[in-house]
């Protein structure tokens, strides 16, 4: 903001007094663009120099999308526009007892993991990042939300939606999660960061593949042995007589 403005928001243009009594009762300092993100923090110093009332807020500029929406006792629902396609938010009827605002940011792929990145984010769900980062930032009071996540499914894969309470340092696994159509749907009652991960199934299916081959193999040396030996009785007794040896051999040296 250039000094000519700080000074026009200071003394409200060409107000004299210092309590600003002979200032207008109507400012306007026009648009301006904002280039940085950040909060800023304003407030009136005439309406502040009273003890009945007084004149603060800030302005919140992020680099992500950021929406509010309301739900109350009959739910409601909230389209939001993300990279990654349309998130669906909606109030579980009956959850919400009274009006309720809630703050949503989304941040693609890239923005997310840098987040998590930033904040030493440790999680141990899933392979890797699938969709946009959802943020519900207000407490739901009790409430419920239906959520639909736009995911990349790819062949082979389990979706989990991960969810981190703790502003991306930690995530839990998301229980009761449904996956159709592109789509991970999930309940909440908490606010906080939700993402979906993948899961590689190909590994799992490999390492259940080799142990039932090697449980084969086993099986077929132990049912050829027997075969092999009763149709050779004498390499049985052979077998049997080494086994003897062996055992009173580990019996002398343990004596």
């Amino acid at each position: 903001m250039s000094a000519e403005d700080r000074i026009s928001l200071a003394r409200s243009r060409n107000a004299t007094n210092n309590q600003l009594d002979d200032a207008s009762a109507y400012f306007d300092l026009g648009p301006r663009r904002i280039t940085s993100t950040g909060i800023s923090h304003y407030m009136c110093s005439r309406n502040n120099n009273f003890s009945n009332r007084d004149q603060k807020g800030r302005i919140i500029v992020h680099d992500r999308g950021m929406e509010y929406a309301t739900f109350g006792y009959h739910g409601g629902s909230r389209s939001i526009t993300a990279s990654g396609g349309n998130i669906v938010i909606e109030g579980v009827p009956g959850s919400f007892e009274q009006a309720t605002p809630v703050r949503v940011e989304t941040m693609d792929m890239a923005e997310g993991a840098a987040m998590f990145k930033q904040n030493n984010g440790s999680i141990k769900i899933g392979d890797g990042f699938i969709s946009d980062f959802l943020v519900i930032d207000s407490p739901l009071g009790g409430g419920a939300l239906k959520i639909s996540l736009p995911v990349k499914e790819k062949p082979s894969t389990a979706i989990k939606i991960a969810h981190s309470k703790d502003n991306f340092a930690s995530f839990q696994e998301v229980s009761d999660v449904t996956v159709s159509s592109g789509m991970a749907r999930f309940e909440t009652k908490e606010n906080g960061v939700f993402v979906a991960r993948s899961t590689d199934e190909s590994l799992s299916v490999i390492a259940i593949a080799v142990s039932v081959t090697v449980v084969f193999i086993l099986l077929v040396l132990v049912i050829g042995t027997a075969i092999y030996c009763r149709i050779h009785p004498s390499a049985a007794e052979s077998v049997r007589n080494q086994g003897r040896s062996l055992e009173r051999g580990w019996s002398g040296e343990i004596h």
